[in-house]
Formats: C-alpha cells, structure tokens, sequence
C-alpha cells in the first residue's frame, strides 16, 4: 500500500489514456459500483468518459487502480448551476485500500489542480461529511440516485 502522503496521482484525458490505464480504472468502478453497490440502473462507462474536458485521476498499484474519481465540465442536470465549471464523481476505491486516505488524497488534488473554481458533486449521503471537511457545502434536498441517497454539494473558488 503506497504511503498516502507520497501516493502518485495520475491524470489524464480520455486522448492521453492507454487501454490498459482504462481497463483498470473501468474493472475498479466495475467492482465497487456494480458489484458491492449493486448499480445497474444506469450505464457505468459513459460519454462523459470521452468527453474533451474530463480528465481521469487514479493512484495505481500493483494490481491496477486503488483509488479513482473523474473530474468533468458540468452536465445538463447542473444547468441550473451556470457558475459551476466543474464537477467530480465517479470516486472509487479498492476494498483493500479502504480507510488509507486515499479518497481524500484524490479530492485534495482536484482542490489543489481545480480550487479556484467552483466545484459540484453528487455525493453519496453517508459520505457527505467526508466533503465537507474541503469545504463543500449541501445544497437543496436530499434526493435519489441510482437507488442511493445523494447530496448535490458545491465548494465555491
């Protein structure tokens, strides 16, 4: 397990990913949203994947991706948000490397790369705390995605 503070963060757009970087990073979403979450109302790879302003951001290991969320531009659900210019989701990590730190080590890099911007996610309920502590803050009401409870949260630049 890489020391937290020192764990590589990689980066990249769909056009700079090589196959074997998307084959893990799609195996590791694959794993905890379809098989631990039991997700499948809705697609797991999607356009916003391939989309010219996403960049993917992972920590490898030695088995593939321990950690991954993806940073987008906004989607049409957000457009009531038009000072938004980006958002994360898709945050994942490997049952092994749970309670590492490695999820927040990925959203202090989009703080970091990203902060002076204001930043949307839809956040799982039970994680929300977790976002809070960077300065994202609830908005609106408690609602349903996927069949889990989300918060839509913003964190102004």
């Amino acid at each position: 397990m890489p020391n937290v503070d020192r764990a590589p963060v990689v980066a990249k757009s769909w056009a700079e990913l090589t196959r074997d970087e998307f084959y893990d990073i799609v195996r590791l979403r694959a794993e905890v949203f379809i098989r631990e979450q039991r997700i499948v109302d809705e697609a797991e790879i999607d356009e916003v994947d391939r989309a010219p302003d996403t960049i993917h951001v992972w920590i490898p290991g030695d088995a593939g991706a321990l950690a991954y969320l993806r940073v987008t531009g906004t989607t049409p659900d957000d457009a009531d948000m038009p000072h938004i210019t980006r958002a994360f989701g898709r945050v994942a990590v490997h049952q092994s490397a749970r309670g590492t730190g490695l999820a927040q080590h990925l959203v202090q890099w989009v703080i970091d790369t990203h902060g002076d911007e204001p930043i949307l996610i839809h956040a799982q309920a039970y994680i929300a705390a977790l976002y809070e502590k960077y300065g994202f803050e609830r908005i609106g009401e408690l609602y349903e995605e996927a069949g889990i409870p989300h918060w839509r949260m913003v964190r102004d630049g």
